[in-house]
Order: structure tokens, then sequence, then C-alpha cells
């Protein structure tokens, strides 16, 4: 039977503290924080968690915001996902060693009906490195009959940790971590704040995360970019005036001056 639960959320990017639990009913959990204001500092919900059994979760969720839409202004399922006003079922969601599956279903939503979304994820051991890693596969999102798939490249972190990532969003742009094509061109499908764990689940909290922004960001290339023509320029200068050479022959005072003759 599974067990969806609410778990205390803290700074993405870093592994976070267990708590005393408190019971809320027969299927959520909550853990509570040992500061009071370190939950409003983060946010004022906790993480959504899938449970196998009643005591230990195989998957971790959060997110800032969840905002979704075809062809309208999209609507804010955040509240209905987290905190005490959540309407969400993780009951379809599924675990296993290699495949995890978090489904978010949600009912009689205004302007959208049911609503259901996928998160279809899997763990693979790469041989050249001989390390496990997981990766997001697949997001799917369903509308009543409406339906829209988003094939996954760009989300992967090692199976012992979470991944993080500050937007996942459909854009139009060849960065998009949603890819955007013609088929869903018309949905809003947003995630700020994203972070997902589906594997090395430990202790009812995320482990460390791995983070979407890479080390070189644009501003840095640009600096290094800047910093190599600078230095290019510089070396050029200096090669130019090491090279310049002197006069190596003058008139003598006392001697007669030169004359250059001229022809016609």
């Amino acid at each position: 039977m599974a067990y969806p639960s609410f778990l205390t959320p803290f700074l993405s990017a870093q592994i976070t503290q267990d708590g005393p639990m408190m019971v809320l009913g027969p299927s959520r959990q909550l853990l509570a924080s040992r500061d009071e204001g370190e939950s409003e500092a983060r946010g004022s919900y906790p993480p959504l968690a899938y449970n196998q059994t009643e005591d230990k979760a195989c998957i971790l969720f959060w997110a800032a915001g969840i905002h979704i839409s075809k062809g309208g202004t999209p609507v804010d399922l955040t509240n209905r996902t987290f905190g005490p006003g959540a309407i969400v079922d993780v009951g379809s969601s599924t675990c296993e060693n290699e495949t995890a599956t978090l489904v978010l279903e949600y009912d009689n939503i205004e302007k959208l009906g049911r609503v259901r979304i996928v998160f279809k994820m899997s763990n693979r051991l790469y041989k050249v490195s001989g390390k496990w890693w997981f990766t997001l596969d697949q997001v799917e999102v369903y509308l009543d009959n409406d339906r829209a798939s988003f094939n996954v490249t760009q989300v992967y972190a090692p199976a012992m940790y979470s991944y993080h990532c500050k937007r996942v969003a459909q854009d139009e742009v060849a960065s998009s971590i949603l890819p955007w094509s013609s088929s869903t061109r018309l949905w809003d499908v947003i995630f700020d704040d994203f972070q997902i764990q589906g594997f090395g689940v430990k202790g009812m909290h995320f482990s460390y995360a791995s983070d979407c922004a890479g080390f070189f960001t644009p501003a840095i290339w640009m600096g290094l970019l800047t910093t190599l023509l600078m230095v290019f320029i510089l070396t050029y200068g200096l090669h130019m005036i090491t090279n310049l050479k002197t006069m190596d022959h003058f008139d003598d005072p006392k001697g007669p001056s030169i004359s250059v003759p001229q022809t016609e």
C-alpha cells in the first residue's frame, strides 16, 4: 500500500537533517523543523514524498511553484501539492531499483479539470565511470483527454544525489529543460525551484543536490574570452617592443657630411 507524506524542506543542494515526526493521519506525515523560522525562510510548505511503506520514502519532490495550462492563463498548483491544503494524490507512483515513477493527480481543477503529471525516472550503471546515475527521462502532463509528453535529456545526477534546477519549463530555446515542439506549443508547463530524488533516499530528506547550473555560465565565458583577448594584445605589444631596432649609423660632425647622389 502506498503512503504519501510531507517532509520539512531544506535548502536545495544541501543535505538536510532529521527532525521529530508528527503524524497527520493514516497516510500523511510531517517532519517538524527544529527551528520554526526555517520553514518560512525556505518556503511555507514542505516537500512531497511518496512512501512504499509507512515510514520509508522512496521519492522526494519539491518546487517553489507549479503552473500548468493549455492555451490559457497558467493555473497555480503549488498549494494543491504542498502544505496543509494539498489535495494531490501520489498513490499511482511506483519505486523499483532501476525505475521510479512519480504520479501527481488532481481532481476538478478550475479551467483544467482532471490533471495528471507523471515523472518517469531510471537508474543506470555506466561501465565507463563504474557509477550509477539517475535520469529523468520523460515528463507527461494530462488535462482530461489532452496529453503533452516531453522527452527530457538534461536532467541527470549521481544515483545517491538529488537534482535541483531553478527553473524547469517548456521554453522555445535550445537549452530548455522541457524540449519545445510544435505539438506542445500551446502548453505552459513551469516548475520553479525544482528538486527531485527518485533513488537512494535515506532518512526522509533530500541528499546533496546536483544543480543544473553549469560552472561555466555565459558571464564566465565572456570574462574568460575578454581576458584571453587582452592577454593576446599585451603579448603582441611586448613582442613588437622587443623587436624594435635602433639606428646603427650616424653623421660624424667632424667629417664630411653624408651626401646622397641624386640622378635624374
